[in-house]
């Protein structure tokens, strides 16, 4: 009698199957800026040497930075105003600054900037761009040079820059100049900035918490202000 077919041998599923991890998600890569950043400096020169050693400091112990003004470079004394934007235009090229602000006190004498001898000395000399951007003058500004705002890029990272120049007719007498309103120009240059993919912005101004700029803070990354001394940060990552 012949034997019975002997079952066809059955793999054990016994083990439990192999899990299968999930794609790992990749964390968007962090994005670190050192700012520095002076205001009201107001061509006060003997400490220079310290300001140069601490921005190179700076400078050596983080690989991303920006050196930027938040305004009112120039001194009060009208005797001496043409000397120190020279000065002062000379000393912030060295230290390699890399933009700034119109303060009020840069208007100090009046009559616009093409009859303004020392603010025309201080935007011709300076090598990095002077920002202005609700400042209207009736004249073509010194070759054109007064920007509302600029892009720096920084290890591949567009970074939007702008200024708004705060003014108050009891410290400065501007002449044929206009200032547009601070929270229009701020909207204008932020709608700018986005129009081209640029979600890094940082504000230059004096006062700029008292200007009604803060209601923009979903948009301005970094604003920096002169005479209050403080800064305001609110990085808008989506």
């Amino acid at each position: 009698m012949e034997a019975p077919d002997q079952p066809e041998s059955v793999a054990s599923t016994d083990e439990s199957p192999t899990e299968v991890a999930p794609d790992a998600v990749e964390e968007p890569e962090t994005f670190e800026l050192t700012l520095m950043h002076t205001n009201d400096t107001h061509t006060v020169m003997d400490n220079i040497a310290g300001r140069a050693s601490l921005i190179e400091n700076i400078r050596e112990s983080s690989s991303n930075h920006l050196l930027l003004s938040a305004g009112d470079v120039t001194s009060w004394d009208i005797a001496r105003k043409a000397q120190d934007s020279l000065a002062n235009a000379i000393f912030m090229n060295h230290l390699g600054y890399q933009g700034a602000v119109l303060g009020n006190h840069e208007f100090d004498i009046g009559k616009g900037v093409v009859d303004h001898k020392p603010l025309s000395i201080y935007v011709k000399n300076a090598g990095f761009p002077v920002l202005g951007a609700n400042v209207d003058f009736t004249d073509k500004p010194v070759d054109g040079r007064i920007n509302k705002g600029y892009v720096k890029t920084v290890s591949g990272e567009q970074i939007g820059i702008f200024g708004i120049t705060h003014y108050s007719e009891s410290v400065t007498v501007p002449g044929d100049v206009t200032f547009s309103d601070y929270t229009e120009s701020a909207r204008e240059a932020v709608a700018h900035f986005e129009a081209q993919g640029i979600d890094k912005i940082i504000a230059l101004s004096p006062e700029v918490l008292s200007l009604g700029i803060i209601s923009y803070e979903d948009f301005i990354s970094h604003i920096v202000e002169a005479d209050e001394l403080e800064t305001y940060e609110a990085f808008n990552e989506e």
